[in-house]
């Protein structure tokens, strides 16, 4: 098992701030336990613990429910409109919108 030093963490902890990715997603793509990041990243710098964020935004859109009377799910973004039939099954709605988002 290859034990890292003082130096190779607080590069990893500070690669990790800069890419983007949540720590759970940094942690599977360099292969290191994600418990073990948050133990030496709270013991090597415990002062990130209040300066970083702790949630990254969602990008969850605002939706407003009119009723039209018809049986349609209409969701706008920007200059996108999706039309559904409200009787969609939700886990499928749950895929076509996580595939649109990728």
């Amino acid at each position: 098992m290859y034990k890292r030093s003082f130096d190779d963490w607080t590069a990893l902890i500070e690669l990790q701030k800069t890419s983007g990715l949540s720590v759970i997603d940094f942690c599977k793509q360099q292969h290191i336990s994600n418990k073990t990041f948050y133990a030496r990243r709270k013991q090597l710098h415990p002062q990130l613990r209040t300066t970083l964020p702790t949630k990254k935004p969602t990008g969850f859109i605002k939706l407003a429910r009119q009723h039209n009377g018809s049986e349609v799910l209409i969701l706008r973004t920007g200059d996108f409109t999706l039309s559904l039939p409200l009787h969609c099954e939700p886990m499928w709605l749950a895929k076509l919108l996580k595939g649109l988002s990728a």
